[in-house]
């Protein structure tokens, strides 16, 4: 029995010819100025668009293995973000292995693959352990959160502007929003201390946030 992965990302051109083209994470659109990765493929067929199709794959997986470090290390991307973007892609690639007894088999594959040319490691560990514990939430969460359900987006410059200017505030004083998991924090300044009693169980109802950031002069932080 023989067990294969489909050449997906791979579309057919005007003559014959062949495109690699997949798109980036959303969430790491604003680290890498674009939002799709797409190449004209030299091989038409047979052995040669197998090894050129691989060699593609590794390339935007170093792209997008690099975009995600450093939008980590911006205060882009949260561990759970990262996580959750692995687990969608992970279950993409399961279904496309046909041949496979089980899915368990299907993971097995997959995960040889990334494993052999080194994939990100969040998206090996959603193969092999699809229900994994989520990484905590984190303060850069409860950012992204307020700036969609509370700011409407903050789309406007003004409203980024002050988002922003908070968020600084906070991380002079507790450290990197992305690296605050708000499960467990110790004692921290009174006026984060809304904030920061954001919990994991606030990302599964509604919420309220009228209370939520605290101002640059203080005191909690009120849209309205």
């Amino acid at each position: 029995m023989v067990v294969v992965m489909k050449l997906k990302y791979v579309d057919e051109l005007s003559g014959g010819r062949m495109r690699f083209r997949r798109r980036y994470p959303q969430s790491l659109v604003q680290t890498l100025g674009e939002a799709v990765f797409q190449v004209a493929m030299t091989a038409r067929d047979g052995a040669d668009l197998f090894t050129e199709h691989a060699k593609l794959l590794a390339e935007y997986e170093k792209i997008v293995s690099k975009a995600q470090r450093a939008a980590a290390g911006q205060g882009q991307l949260s561990p759970l973000e990262h996580w959750r973007e692995a687990v969608k892609e992970a279950e993409g690639l399961v279904a496309d292995v046909s041949g496979a007894r089980n899915e368990d088999e299907a993971r097995q594959v997959v995960a040889d693959e990334l494993e052999r040319r080194g994939a990100d490691p969040f998206l090996y560990r959603a193969v092999v352990e699809p229900e994994a514990k989520e990484p905590p939430v984190t303060m850069l969460d409860a950012k992204e959160m307020y700036r969609v359900e509370r700011m409407d987006g903050a789309s406007g410059r003004n409203q980024k502007n002050r988002l922003e200017r908070i968020c600084r505030r906070m991380e002079g004083s507790l450290g990197p929003l992305n690296k605050i998991a708000l499960v467990d924090l110790g004692p921290v300044p009174l006026s984060f201390r809304p904030l920061c009693s954001f919990r994991r169980r606030s990302f599964q109802k509604p919420r309220d946030f009228s209370s939520l950031m605290p101002s640059v002069s203080g005191g909690d932080y009120r849209t309205h």
